[in-house]
Formats: structure tokens, C-alpha cells, sequence
């Protein structure tokens, strides 16, 4: 299975204010347009998103330039932002959780968008990898997960957006 990470564009107001209820500024536009140009060639055949407005705008954007129709959709909580009561093993706990489902569910060579924020995106990081990143507004994370093995594509690229 290819996974793909999606940090949301850049949103309003500000990174130590957001809320669920936050929408993308004009930039954030922009970046997810780009974004989604960057991954119009892949084949996803499905996506989850957190339920945050930031998300589910750039996720629209991605799906603008999408030729498929039958691309299954799922908001989900286990990829939504980090909650201030959650502490990191909570937050450890609900990724890998996600991840075990996963490879349970795509045996497959299916592509899986994941379209979250920036500490669910370094806990896929650092549960397949081990290591700790930085994730930027619309950056795209790519694994390649097989039942044994997980292979590194790419991590917080934003080349695209320049």
C-alpha cells in the first residue's frame, strides 16, 4: 500500500489559536492548490480527513483535480489534531492504532490519502520510522507499506509549493 500524509494548507488565525473551526487564508489557498496539482497523477482509492475545516478545504482542493468517482471518503478522529488534553501516548496509541487498520484493511497496491495536522503527521513519522520531523503546511509525506516491510518515499516535501 502507498500511504500519503497531508499536512492541511496554512489556516487563519494563527498556529497557537487554531480551532476545528478555522479555514484557510489565501495562501492556504494556493498551497492547496498546489498541492493537490502535485498529487493529481496519483491513484487514491481512499481518504481520510480529519474533520477540521483546514482539512477538509485542503482536501477539496485534492479532490478538484481528481478523474475518479468512486474514491471513498472517511472523516476520522484518529487522524484529527492532537487535543490539549491528549498527551503524546494517547496520541502514540490512536496512530498506531490507525496504522495496525491500515494494514489489515489494504493488503493491497491501493493509495491511502491521509489529509491531518502537523502532530498526527510526525506520529506516523516516528511510529513507521523512528524518527523525529518537522511537518509544513501542505507538505506530503509518502510511505510505501508492505505486511513486512515500510519503505521511506518521502518526508515533509513542499518543493511544489515554491
Amino acid at each position: 500500500m502507498k500511504l500519503i500524509l497531508v499536512r492541511h494548507a496554512e489556516s487563519t488565525p494563527g498556529a497557537k489559536q487554531l480551532a476545528p473551526t478555522n479555514g484557510l487564508t489565501d495562501k492556504g489557498k494556493v498551497q492547496a492548490k498546489k498541492v493537490a496539482r502535485y498529487l493529481s497523477q496519483e491513484k487514491i482509492e481512499h481518504i481520510y480527513c480529519s474533520k477540521s475545516i483546514r482539512c477538509v478545504q485542503t482536501m477539496e482542493e485534492i479532490l478538484k483535480r481528481r478523474d475518479e468517482e468512486d474514491i471513498k471518503i472517511s472523516f476520522s478522529l484518529l487522524v484529527g489534531a492532537k487535543n490539549k488534553s491528549e498527551d503524546w501516548q494517547e496520541l502514540q496509541n490512536r496512530i498506531n492504532l490507525f496504522i495496525e487498520d491500515l494494514k489489515i484493511d489494504y493488503v493491497n497496491e491501493e493509495t491511502i490519502l491521509v489529509v491531518s495536522h502537523a502532530a498526527p503527521i510526525k506520529m506516523f513519522v516516528f511510529q513507521l520510522t523512528g524518527e523525529i520531523v518537522e511537518i509544513d503546511n501542505a507538505s506530503a509525506t509518502i510511505f510505501e507499506i508492505s505486511e513486512k516491510v515500510v519503505s521511506k518515499v518521502m518526508v515533509n516535501e513542499t518543493g511544489y509549493l515554491t
